[in-house]
């Protein structure tokens, strides 16, 4: 909820829409994790996917689509879509960084 608050003071939505969306997000991301998914590389790819895909959505169609703008598919293809991919191809190395530091606070917890 905090991440998605510091989107909404830069972003020109209505205050807490984002932080709104972050929040069901990473709730359900949380819950699936604990319950049902192991937290593997995947299942992290796979739910920041569908995650990104939310949000990014939800911003397109509440925002633009729905006010009827000209050329607002230009939106969903310059800023959101490629948005999404930089962040899908980006987002392994901090999951990476944090799985080895998770390993080795692991191993100093064993000694």
């Amino acid at each position: 909820a905090v991440a998605g608050i510091l989107c909404d003071f830069s972003a020109t939505s209505l205050f807490g829409f984002q932080a709104a969306i972050l929040l069901a997000c990473c709730t359900a991301a949380g819950l699936l994790t604990v319950y049902l998914l192991r937290p593997t590389i995947v299942n992290f790819i796979l739910l920041l996917a569908a995650a990104l895909l939310i949000h990014g959505m939800l911003i397109y169609l509440l925002n633009f689509y729905m006010w009827g703008y000209e050329d607002v598919i230009l939106v969903l293809t310059r800023r959101i879509l490629p948005s999404i991919i930089y962040t899908l191809l980006l987002s392994p190395l901090p999951f990476l960084a944090v799985h080895r530091l998770h390993e080795r606070f692991e191993e100093w917890l064993e000694e």
